[in-house]
């Protein structure tokens, strides 16, 4: 299925055309996608089947995800469960979580077609769509649905064993996957998997701590070597603000991300330590800033976004600095604190030559 939306454009000649969009759904290609945008601007004047037909086939996935938002669950057409299901796994896997909101809203009859595909005795589909007994659900996609369709074997104590039972690889794709899913992923056994393949599950307990908020694992973990630091493990402790995790973030600058070992991990620990904050962090960020290496800049910003009034002296000594991003960062800074010595350095950044810079510090010294 194509689901490039900004190539079926709707052109502005059919805008006020409902009364073409059951035509235009029942044909292929970009006038189905047209059809489908029709469909979703004028709800009531398109016939549900009509865009259940053109479901597969057409460009405009998030006109027909809510068009069908609007369809109330107990006037589901007949034929959609397999329709959402088989538009579900066609799906790149970056776009499948526009679909879910349909698929919890009409759950029912979702769980209907997956039950279905193992049994060749089901209802056919809508015309145009594949039967359900031609999907293909592989194991992961099967425990990933499980669990975003409840029901009985969607119990988070369910899906937690299913995914257990997968071999390595599914299990984590289907981890990244459930990453937002709560319950899910609290009934999951971190502790032993970090403890006995850390390598393995490393990003994914990340991946789930971020994303479910279970400020639990960061014990777990801060507990990891430095050595298996990977953005996932980053991004987690700065979504999370963890404090406790910026000494665990110091040695990996020191050493896993040392110039000659992974040089590439040390914009996300200067990133991560500004979201974190903190006297600790911010002495690193000071250093990293004066140290006028590649990453000094980021350095200076990822200070900027935590520094207390006691660090305005160094973006006060900064305001002539060559980088216009550092500047900016010293506008930010001094006119968040706007004390009386910092007014004439405000004054220069307002007559700087990039916009940016002279628009912030600006309107700081107007506020």
């Amino acid at each position: 299925m194509a689901t490039n939306d900004e190539g079926a454009r709707l052109p502005s000649v059919l805008r006020r055309r409902p009364d073409l969009a059951g035509a235009l759904l029942r044909r292929p290609g970009i006038a189905a996608a047209w059809g489908m945008q029709l469909a979703a601007l004028f709800p009531r004047r398109v016939a549900p089947a009509d865009v259940l037909a053109a479901l597969g086939a057409a460009a405009a996935l998030s006109a027909a995800v809510r068009f069908l938002g609007r369809v109330p669950a107990a006037q589901a057409p007949a034929g959609l469960g397999p329709a959402l299901l088989r538009l579900y796994l066609e799906l790149p896997a970056e776009r499948r979580a526009e679909v879910v909101p349909l698929l919890r809203r009409f759950r029912v009859a979702v769980r209907g077609a997956l039950a279905a595909v193992s049994e060749p005795a089901a209802a056919p589909a809508a015309p145009g769509l594949a039967a359900p007994a031609e999907l293909a659900v592989d194991p992961v996609d099967r425990v990933v649905l499980a669990a975003l369709l409840g029901g009985t074997g969607g119990t988070p104590r369910a899906v937690a064993v299913a995914l257990e039972r997968l071999p390595l690889a599914g299990r984590l794709s289907a981890i990244v996957q459930l990453a937002a899913h709560r319950p899910v992923m609290r009934a999951l056994p971190w502790d032993a998997w970090l403890r006995e393949a850390p390598e393995a599950h490393a990003a994914a307990a990340a991946e789930a701590a971020a994303a479910s908020r279970l400020f639990e694992l960061l014990p777990l973990l801060r507990a990891l070597p430095p050595r298996l630091a990977e953005p996932a493990l980053l991004r987690a402790f700065a979504e999370l603000a963890d404090g406790d995790a910026v000494p665990w973030l110091l040695e990996v600058l020191e050493t896993v991300a040392a110039p000659r070992q992974r040089p590439e991990l040390r914009p996300l620990v200067i990133e991560s330590l500004g979201r974190i904050g903190g006297a600790a962090a911010r002495r690193a960020l000071a250093a990293a800033a004066l140290d006028r290496t590649a990453e000094s800049r980021l350095a200076y910003r990822a200070l900027a976004a935590c520094a207390e009034e006691e660090d305005a002296p160094l973006f006060r000594a900064a305001v002539t600095h060559s980088d216009w991003y550092v500047r900016l960062a010293c506008a930010e800074v001094l006119g968040r604190f706007a004390a009386p010595q910092d007014v004439p350095a405000l004054a220069r950044l307002a007559a700087d030559p990039v916009p940016a810079v002279a628009h912030r510090a600006l309107s700081c010294l107007e506020g």
